[in-house]
Protein backbone atom coordinates (compact mmCIF):
# COMPACT_ATOMS: atom_id res chain seq x y z
CA UNK A 1 0.00 0.00 0.00
CA UNK A 2 1.03 3.47 -0.76
CA UNK A 3 0.99 5.43 2.34
CA UNK A 4 0.05 9.11 2.15
CA UNK A 5 2.10 11.99 2.97
CA UNK A 6 2.14 12.84 6.48
CA UNK A 7 1.81 16.07 8.05
CA UNK A 8 3.04 16.48 11.34
CA UNK A 9 2.26 19.15 13.76
CA UNK A 10 3.03 19.05 17.83
CA UNK A 11 0.03 20.49 18.85
CA UNK A 12 -2.62 22.42 16.93
CA UNK A 13 -6.13 23.72 17.34
CA UNK A 14 -7.99 20.68 14.90
CA UNK A 15 -6.29 17.89 12.47
CA UNK A 16 -10.18 18.38 11.24
CA UNK A 17 -10.26 21.43 10.20
CA UNK A 18 -5.91 21.89 9.09
CA UNK A 19 -6.92 18.89 6.74
CA UNK A 20 -9.85 21.27 5.00
CA UNK A 21 -7.43 24.51 5.03
CA UNK A 22 -4.99 21.94 2.85
CA UNK A 23 -7.73 20.69 0.92
CA UNK A 24 -8.44 24.80 0.00
CA UNK A 25 -5.21 24.57 -1.27
CA UNK A 26 -5.35 22.34 -3.60
CA UNK A 27 -4.06 19.00 -1.64
CA UNK A 28 -5.55 15.63 -1.23
CA UNK A 29 -4.89 12.35 -0.10
CA UNK A 30 -2.85 13.43 2.98
CA UNK A 31 -2.63 12.69 6.70
CA UNK A 32 -2.43 15.50 9.32
CA UNK A 33 -1.21 14.16 12.46
CA UNK A 34 -0.65 15.72 15.72
CA UNK A 35 1.08 15.32 19.04
CA UNK A 36 -1.81 17.19 20.85
CA UNK A 37 -4.94 19.14 19.88
CA UNK A 38 -6.58 22.30 21.72
CA UNK A 39 -9.81 22.64 20.25
CA UNK A 40 -10.25 18.71 18.39
CA UNK A 41 -13.96 18.06 17.88
CA UNK A 42 -16.48 15.27 17.84
CA UNK A 43 -19.98 15.19 15.70
CA UNK A 44 -22.07 18.75 16.20
CA UNK A 45 -19.26 20.33 17.82
CA UNK A 46 -18.25 18.42 20.89
CA UNK A 47 -15.23 18.75 22.67
CA UNK A 48 -12.92 15.73 22.31
CA UNK A 49 -10.27 15.70 24.52
CA UNK A 50 -7.03 15.02 22.80
CA UNK A 51 -4.00 15.01 25.33
CA UNK A 52 -0.41 14.08 24.47
CA UNK A 53 0.29 10.36 23.95
CA UNK A 54 -3.04 10.19 21.84
CA UNK A 55 -2.97 9.11 18.01
CA UNK A 56 -4.64 12.51 16.79
CA UNK A 57 -5.19 12.82 12.95
CA UNK A 58 -7.67 13.24 9.78
CA UNK A 59 -7.45 11.74 6.43
CA UNK A 60 -8.12 13.71 3.59
CA UNK A 61 -9.06 11.44 1.01
CA UNK A 62 -10.23 11.86 -2.63
CA UNK A 63 -13.54 9.73 -3.48
CA UNK A 64 -16.04 9.47 -6.10
CA UNK A 65 -19.41 8.60 -4.02
CA UNK A 66 -23.06 8.97 -3.88
CA UNK A 67 -23.75 11.07 -1.00
CA UNK A 68 -26.83 8.68 0.33
CA UNK A 69 -23.60 5.57 1.17
CA UNK A 70 -22.45 8.46 3.95
CA UNK A 71 -23.57 5.92 6.05
CA UNK A 72 -22.00 2.95 4.47
CA UNK A 73 -19.09 5.21 4.28
CA UNK A 74 -19.51 5.64 8.35
CA UNK A 75 -19.56 2.19 9.45
CA UNK A 76 -16.91 1.44 6.93
CA UNK A 77 -14.67 3.51 9.25
CA UNK A 78 -15.56 2.23 12.05
CA UNK A 79 -14.97 -1.59 10.99
CA UNK A 80 -11.59 -0.42 10.09
CA UNK A 81 -10.80 1.07 13.33
CA UNK A 82 -12.00 -1.79 15.15
CA UNK A 83 -10.23 -4.40 13.14
CA UNK A 84 -7.22 -2.27 13.37
CA UNK A 85 -7.79 -2.44 17.58
CA UNK A 86 -8.53 -6.52 17.10
CA UNK A 87 -4.84 -6.68 15.87
CA UNK A 88 -3.83 -5.27 18.82
CA UNK A 89 -5.31 -7.87 20.72
CA UNK A 90 -7.96 -5.67 21.81
CA UNK A 91 -11.70 -6.58 22.10
CA UNK A 92 -12.78 -3.63 19.91
CA UNK A 93 -16.47 -3.32 18.81
CA UNK A 94 -18.38 -0.04 17.14
CA UNK A 95 -21.07 1.94 19.13
CA UNK A 96 -23.02 2.98 16.11
CA UNK A 97 -22.12 6.04 14.43
CA UNK A 98 -18.62 6.50 15.43
CA UNK A 99 -17.37 5.47 18.93
CA UNK A 100 -14.87 2.26 19.50
CA UNK A 101 -15.58 0.45 22.33
CA UNK A 102 -13.18 -1.82 24.61
CA UNK A 103 -14.89 -3.22 27.74
CA UNK A 104 -18.07 -0.97 27.76
CA UNK A 105 -15.55 2.21 27.56
CA UNK A 106 -14.63 4.51 24.98
CA UNK A 107 -11.07 4.41 23.19
CA UNK A 108 -11.57 5.78 19.98
CA UNK A 109 -13.71 8.14 17.64
CA UNK A 110 -14.54 9.12 14.68
CA UNK A 111 -15.73 11.87 12.45
CA UNK A 112 -16.60 12.19 8.80
CA UNK A 113 -17.00 15.37 7.05
CA UNK A 114 -17.33 15.89 3.55
CA UNK A 115 -17.47 17.41 0.58
CA UNK A 116 -20.08 17.37 -1.99
CA UNK A 117 -20.25 18.60 -5.75
CA UNK A 118 -22.72 18.19 -8.28
CA UNK A 119 -24.45 15.57 -5.97
CA UNK A 120 -21.52 13.42 -5.26
CA UNK A 121 -19.00 13.11 -2.16
CA UNK A 122 -15.72 14.45 -3.99
CA UNK A 123 -13.72 14.35 -0.65
CA UNK A 124 -13.86 13.14 3.08
CA UNK A 125 -11.94 14.09 5.92
CA UNK A 126 -11.85 11.04 8.25
CA UNK A 127 -10.77 12.20 11.30
CA UNK A 128 -9.69 9.73 14.27
CA UNK A 129 -9.29 10.28 18.14
CA UNK A 130 -7.90 7.18 19.76
CA UNK A 131 -6.38 7.61 23.31
CA UNK A 132 -3.17 5.15 22.37
CA UNK A 133 -0.42 6.17 24.74
CA UNK A 134 -2.41 7.66 27.35
CA UNK A 135 -2.40 7.44 30.98
CA UNK A 136 -6.14 7.08 32.41
CA UNK A 137 -5.77 10.01 34.60
CA UNK A 138 -4.61 12.64 32.58
CA UNK A 139 -8.44 12.88 31.58
CA UNK A 140 -10.86 15.19 33.16
CA UNK A 141 -11.87 13.14 36.58
CA UNK A 142 -15.51 13.01 34.82
CA UNK A 143 -14.43 11.46 31.49
CA UNK A 144 -12.57 8.84 33.46
CA UNK A 145 -15.21 6.58 34.23
CA UNK A 146 -16.18 6.69 30.51
CA UNK A 147 -12.84 5.90 28.81
CA UNK A 148 -10.33 3.68 28.11
CA UNK A 149 -7.00 3.63 26.63
CA UNK A 150 -4.82 1.44 24.98
CA UNK A 151 -2.06 2.02 27.32
CA UNK A 152 -4.36 1.01 30.27
CA UNK A 153 -5.70 -2.27 28.66
CA UNK A 154 -2.44 -3.74 26.98
CA UNK A 155 -0.23 -2.14 30.36
CA UNK A 156 2.41 -1.34 27.16
CA UNK A 157 3.43 1.55 25.03
CA UNK A 158 2.42 0.79 21.71
CA UNK A 159 4.19 2.06 18.08
CA UNK A 160 2.65 5.22 17.18
CA UNK A 161 2.87 5.06 13.64
CA UNK A 162 2.86 1.32 12.67
CA UNK A 163 -0.96 1.99 14.34
CA UNK A 164 -1.19 4.33 12.49
CA UNK A 165 -0.10 3.01 9.27
CA UNK A 166 -2.18 -0.10 9.97
CA UNK A 167 -5.81 2.02 10.32
CA UNK A 168 -4.67 3.78 7.11
CA UNK A 169 -4.38 0.53 4.93
CA UNK A 170 -8.04 -0.95 5.87
CA UNK A 171 -9.79 2.63 5.75
CA UNK A 172 -8.68 2.48 2.29
CA UNK A 173 -9.01 -1.73 1.94
CA UNK A 174 -12.86 -0.67 2.62
CA UNK A 175 -13.35 2.73 0.98
CA UNK A 176 -11.25 2.50 -2.57
CA UNK A 177 -13.85 -0.12 -3.68
CA UNK A 178 -16.50 0.79 -1.30
CA UNK A 179 -19.50 -0.96 -3.09
CA UNK A 180 -17.62 -4.38 -3.59
CA UNK A 181 -16.61 -4.27 -0.26
CA UNK A 182 -20.34 -3.32 1.01
CA UNK A 183 -21.20 -7.31 2.02
CA UNK A 184 -17.93 -7.64 3.81
CA UNK A 185 -18.57 -4.42 5.99
CA UNK A 186 -21.79 -5.90 6.84
CA UNK A 187 -20.67 -8.65 7.97
CA UNK A 188 -17.95 -7.09 10.07
CA UNK A 189 -20.45 -4.62 11.33
CA UNK A 190 -23.11 -7.11 12.51
CA UNK A 191 -20.02 -8.71 14.39
CA UNK A 192 -18.93 -5.84 15.87
CA UNK A 193 -22.30 -4.17 17.12
CA UNK A 194 -21.99 -2.96 20.35
CA UNK A 195 -25.50 -2.34 20.63
CA UNK A 196 -26.72 -4.59 19.30
CA UNK A 197 -30.01 -5.96 22.19
CA UNK A 198 -29.70 -2.76 23.92
CA UNK A 199 -31.92 -0.30 25.19
CA UNK A 200 -30.91 3.42 23.47
CA UNK A 201 -32.45 6.78 23.12
CA UNK A 202 -31.45 9.27 20.80
CA UNK A 203 -31.75 12.92 20.17
CA UNK A 204 -32.55 13.48 16.64
CA UNK A 205 -32.49 16.18 14.35
CA UNK A 206 -35.49 18.96 15.21
CA UNK A 207 -35.38 17.88 18.68
CA UNK A 208 -37.38 14.92 18.62
CA UNK A 209 -36.37 12.14 21.62
CA UNK A 210 -37.10 8.59 20.57
CA UNK A 211 -36.20 5.26 22.58
CA UNK A 212 -36.22 1.94 21.23
CA UNK A 213 -33.83 -1.24 21.33
CA UNK A 214 -31.33 -1.94 19.16
CA UNK A 215 -31.56 -5.19 16.35
CA UNK A 216 -29.14 -4.68 13.92
CA UNK A 217 -26.82 -2.60 11.32
CA UNK A 218 -28.44 -2.76 8.09
CA UNK A 219 -26.53 -3.11 4.24
CA UNK A 220 -26.67 0.57 4.31
CA UNK A 221 -24.99 1.42 7.12
CA UNK A 222 -28.24 1.99 8.99
CA UNK A 223 -29.12 1.40 12.21
CA UNK A 224 -32.17 -0.52 12.88
CA UNK A 225 -34.53 -1.17 16.08
CA UNK A 226 -36.97 -3.68 17.35
CA UNK A 227 -39.71 -0.65 16.54
CA UNK A 228 -38.82 -0.85 12.50
CA UNK A 229 -37.05 2.51 12.46
CA UNK A 230 -33.85 2.41 9.97
CA UNK A 231 -31.88 5.24 11.65
CA UNK A 232 -29.39 7.31 9.63
CA UNK A 233 -26.08 9.40 10.55
CA UNK A 234 -28.19 12.22 8.95
CA UNK A 235 -31.16 11.75 11.54
CA UNK A 236 -29.04 11.65 14.68
CA UNK A 237 -27.82 14.52 16.83
CA UNK A 238 -26.51 11.69 19.78
CA UNK A 239 -27.11 8.76 21.00
CA UNK A 240 -27.60 8.03 24.85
Amino acid sequence: MHIPPIIFYSKINSTQDKAWEFYDKGLSNIVVLANEQSTGHGRHGRKWFSPRGGLWFSYLKTVNIQPELLDLISTACGVAVALSLRDLNLNALIKWPNDIIVNNKKIAGILISTKIMKNKITALVIGVGLNLNVNINVFPEELRGQITTVLNELKHYTDELKTLILILQKLDEFLDNIILNKATIHKYAKELNYLKDKHIKALLIGNKMIEDIVKDIDESGKLITAGGLALSIYDVVQLY
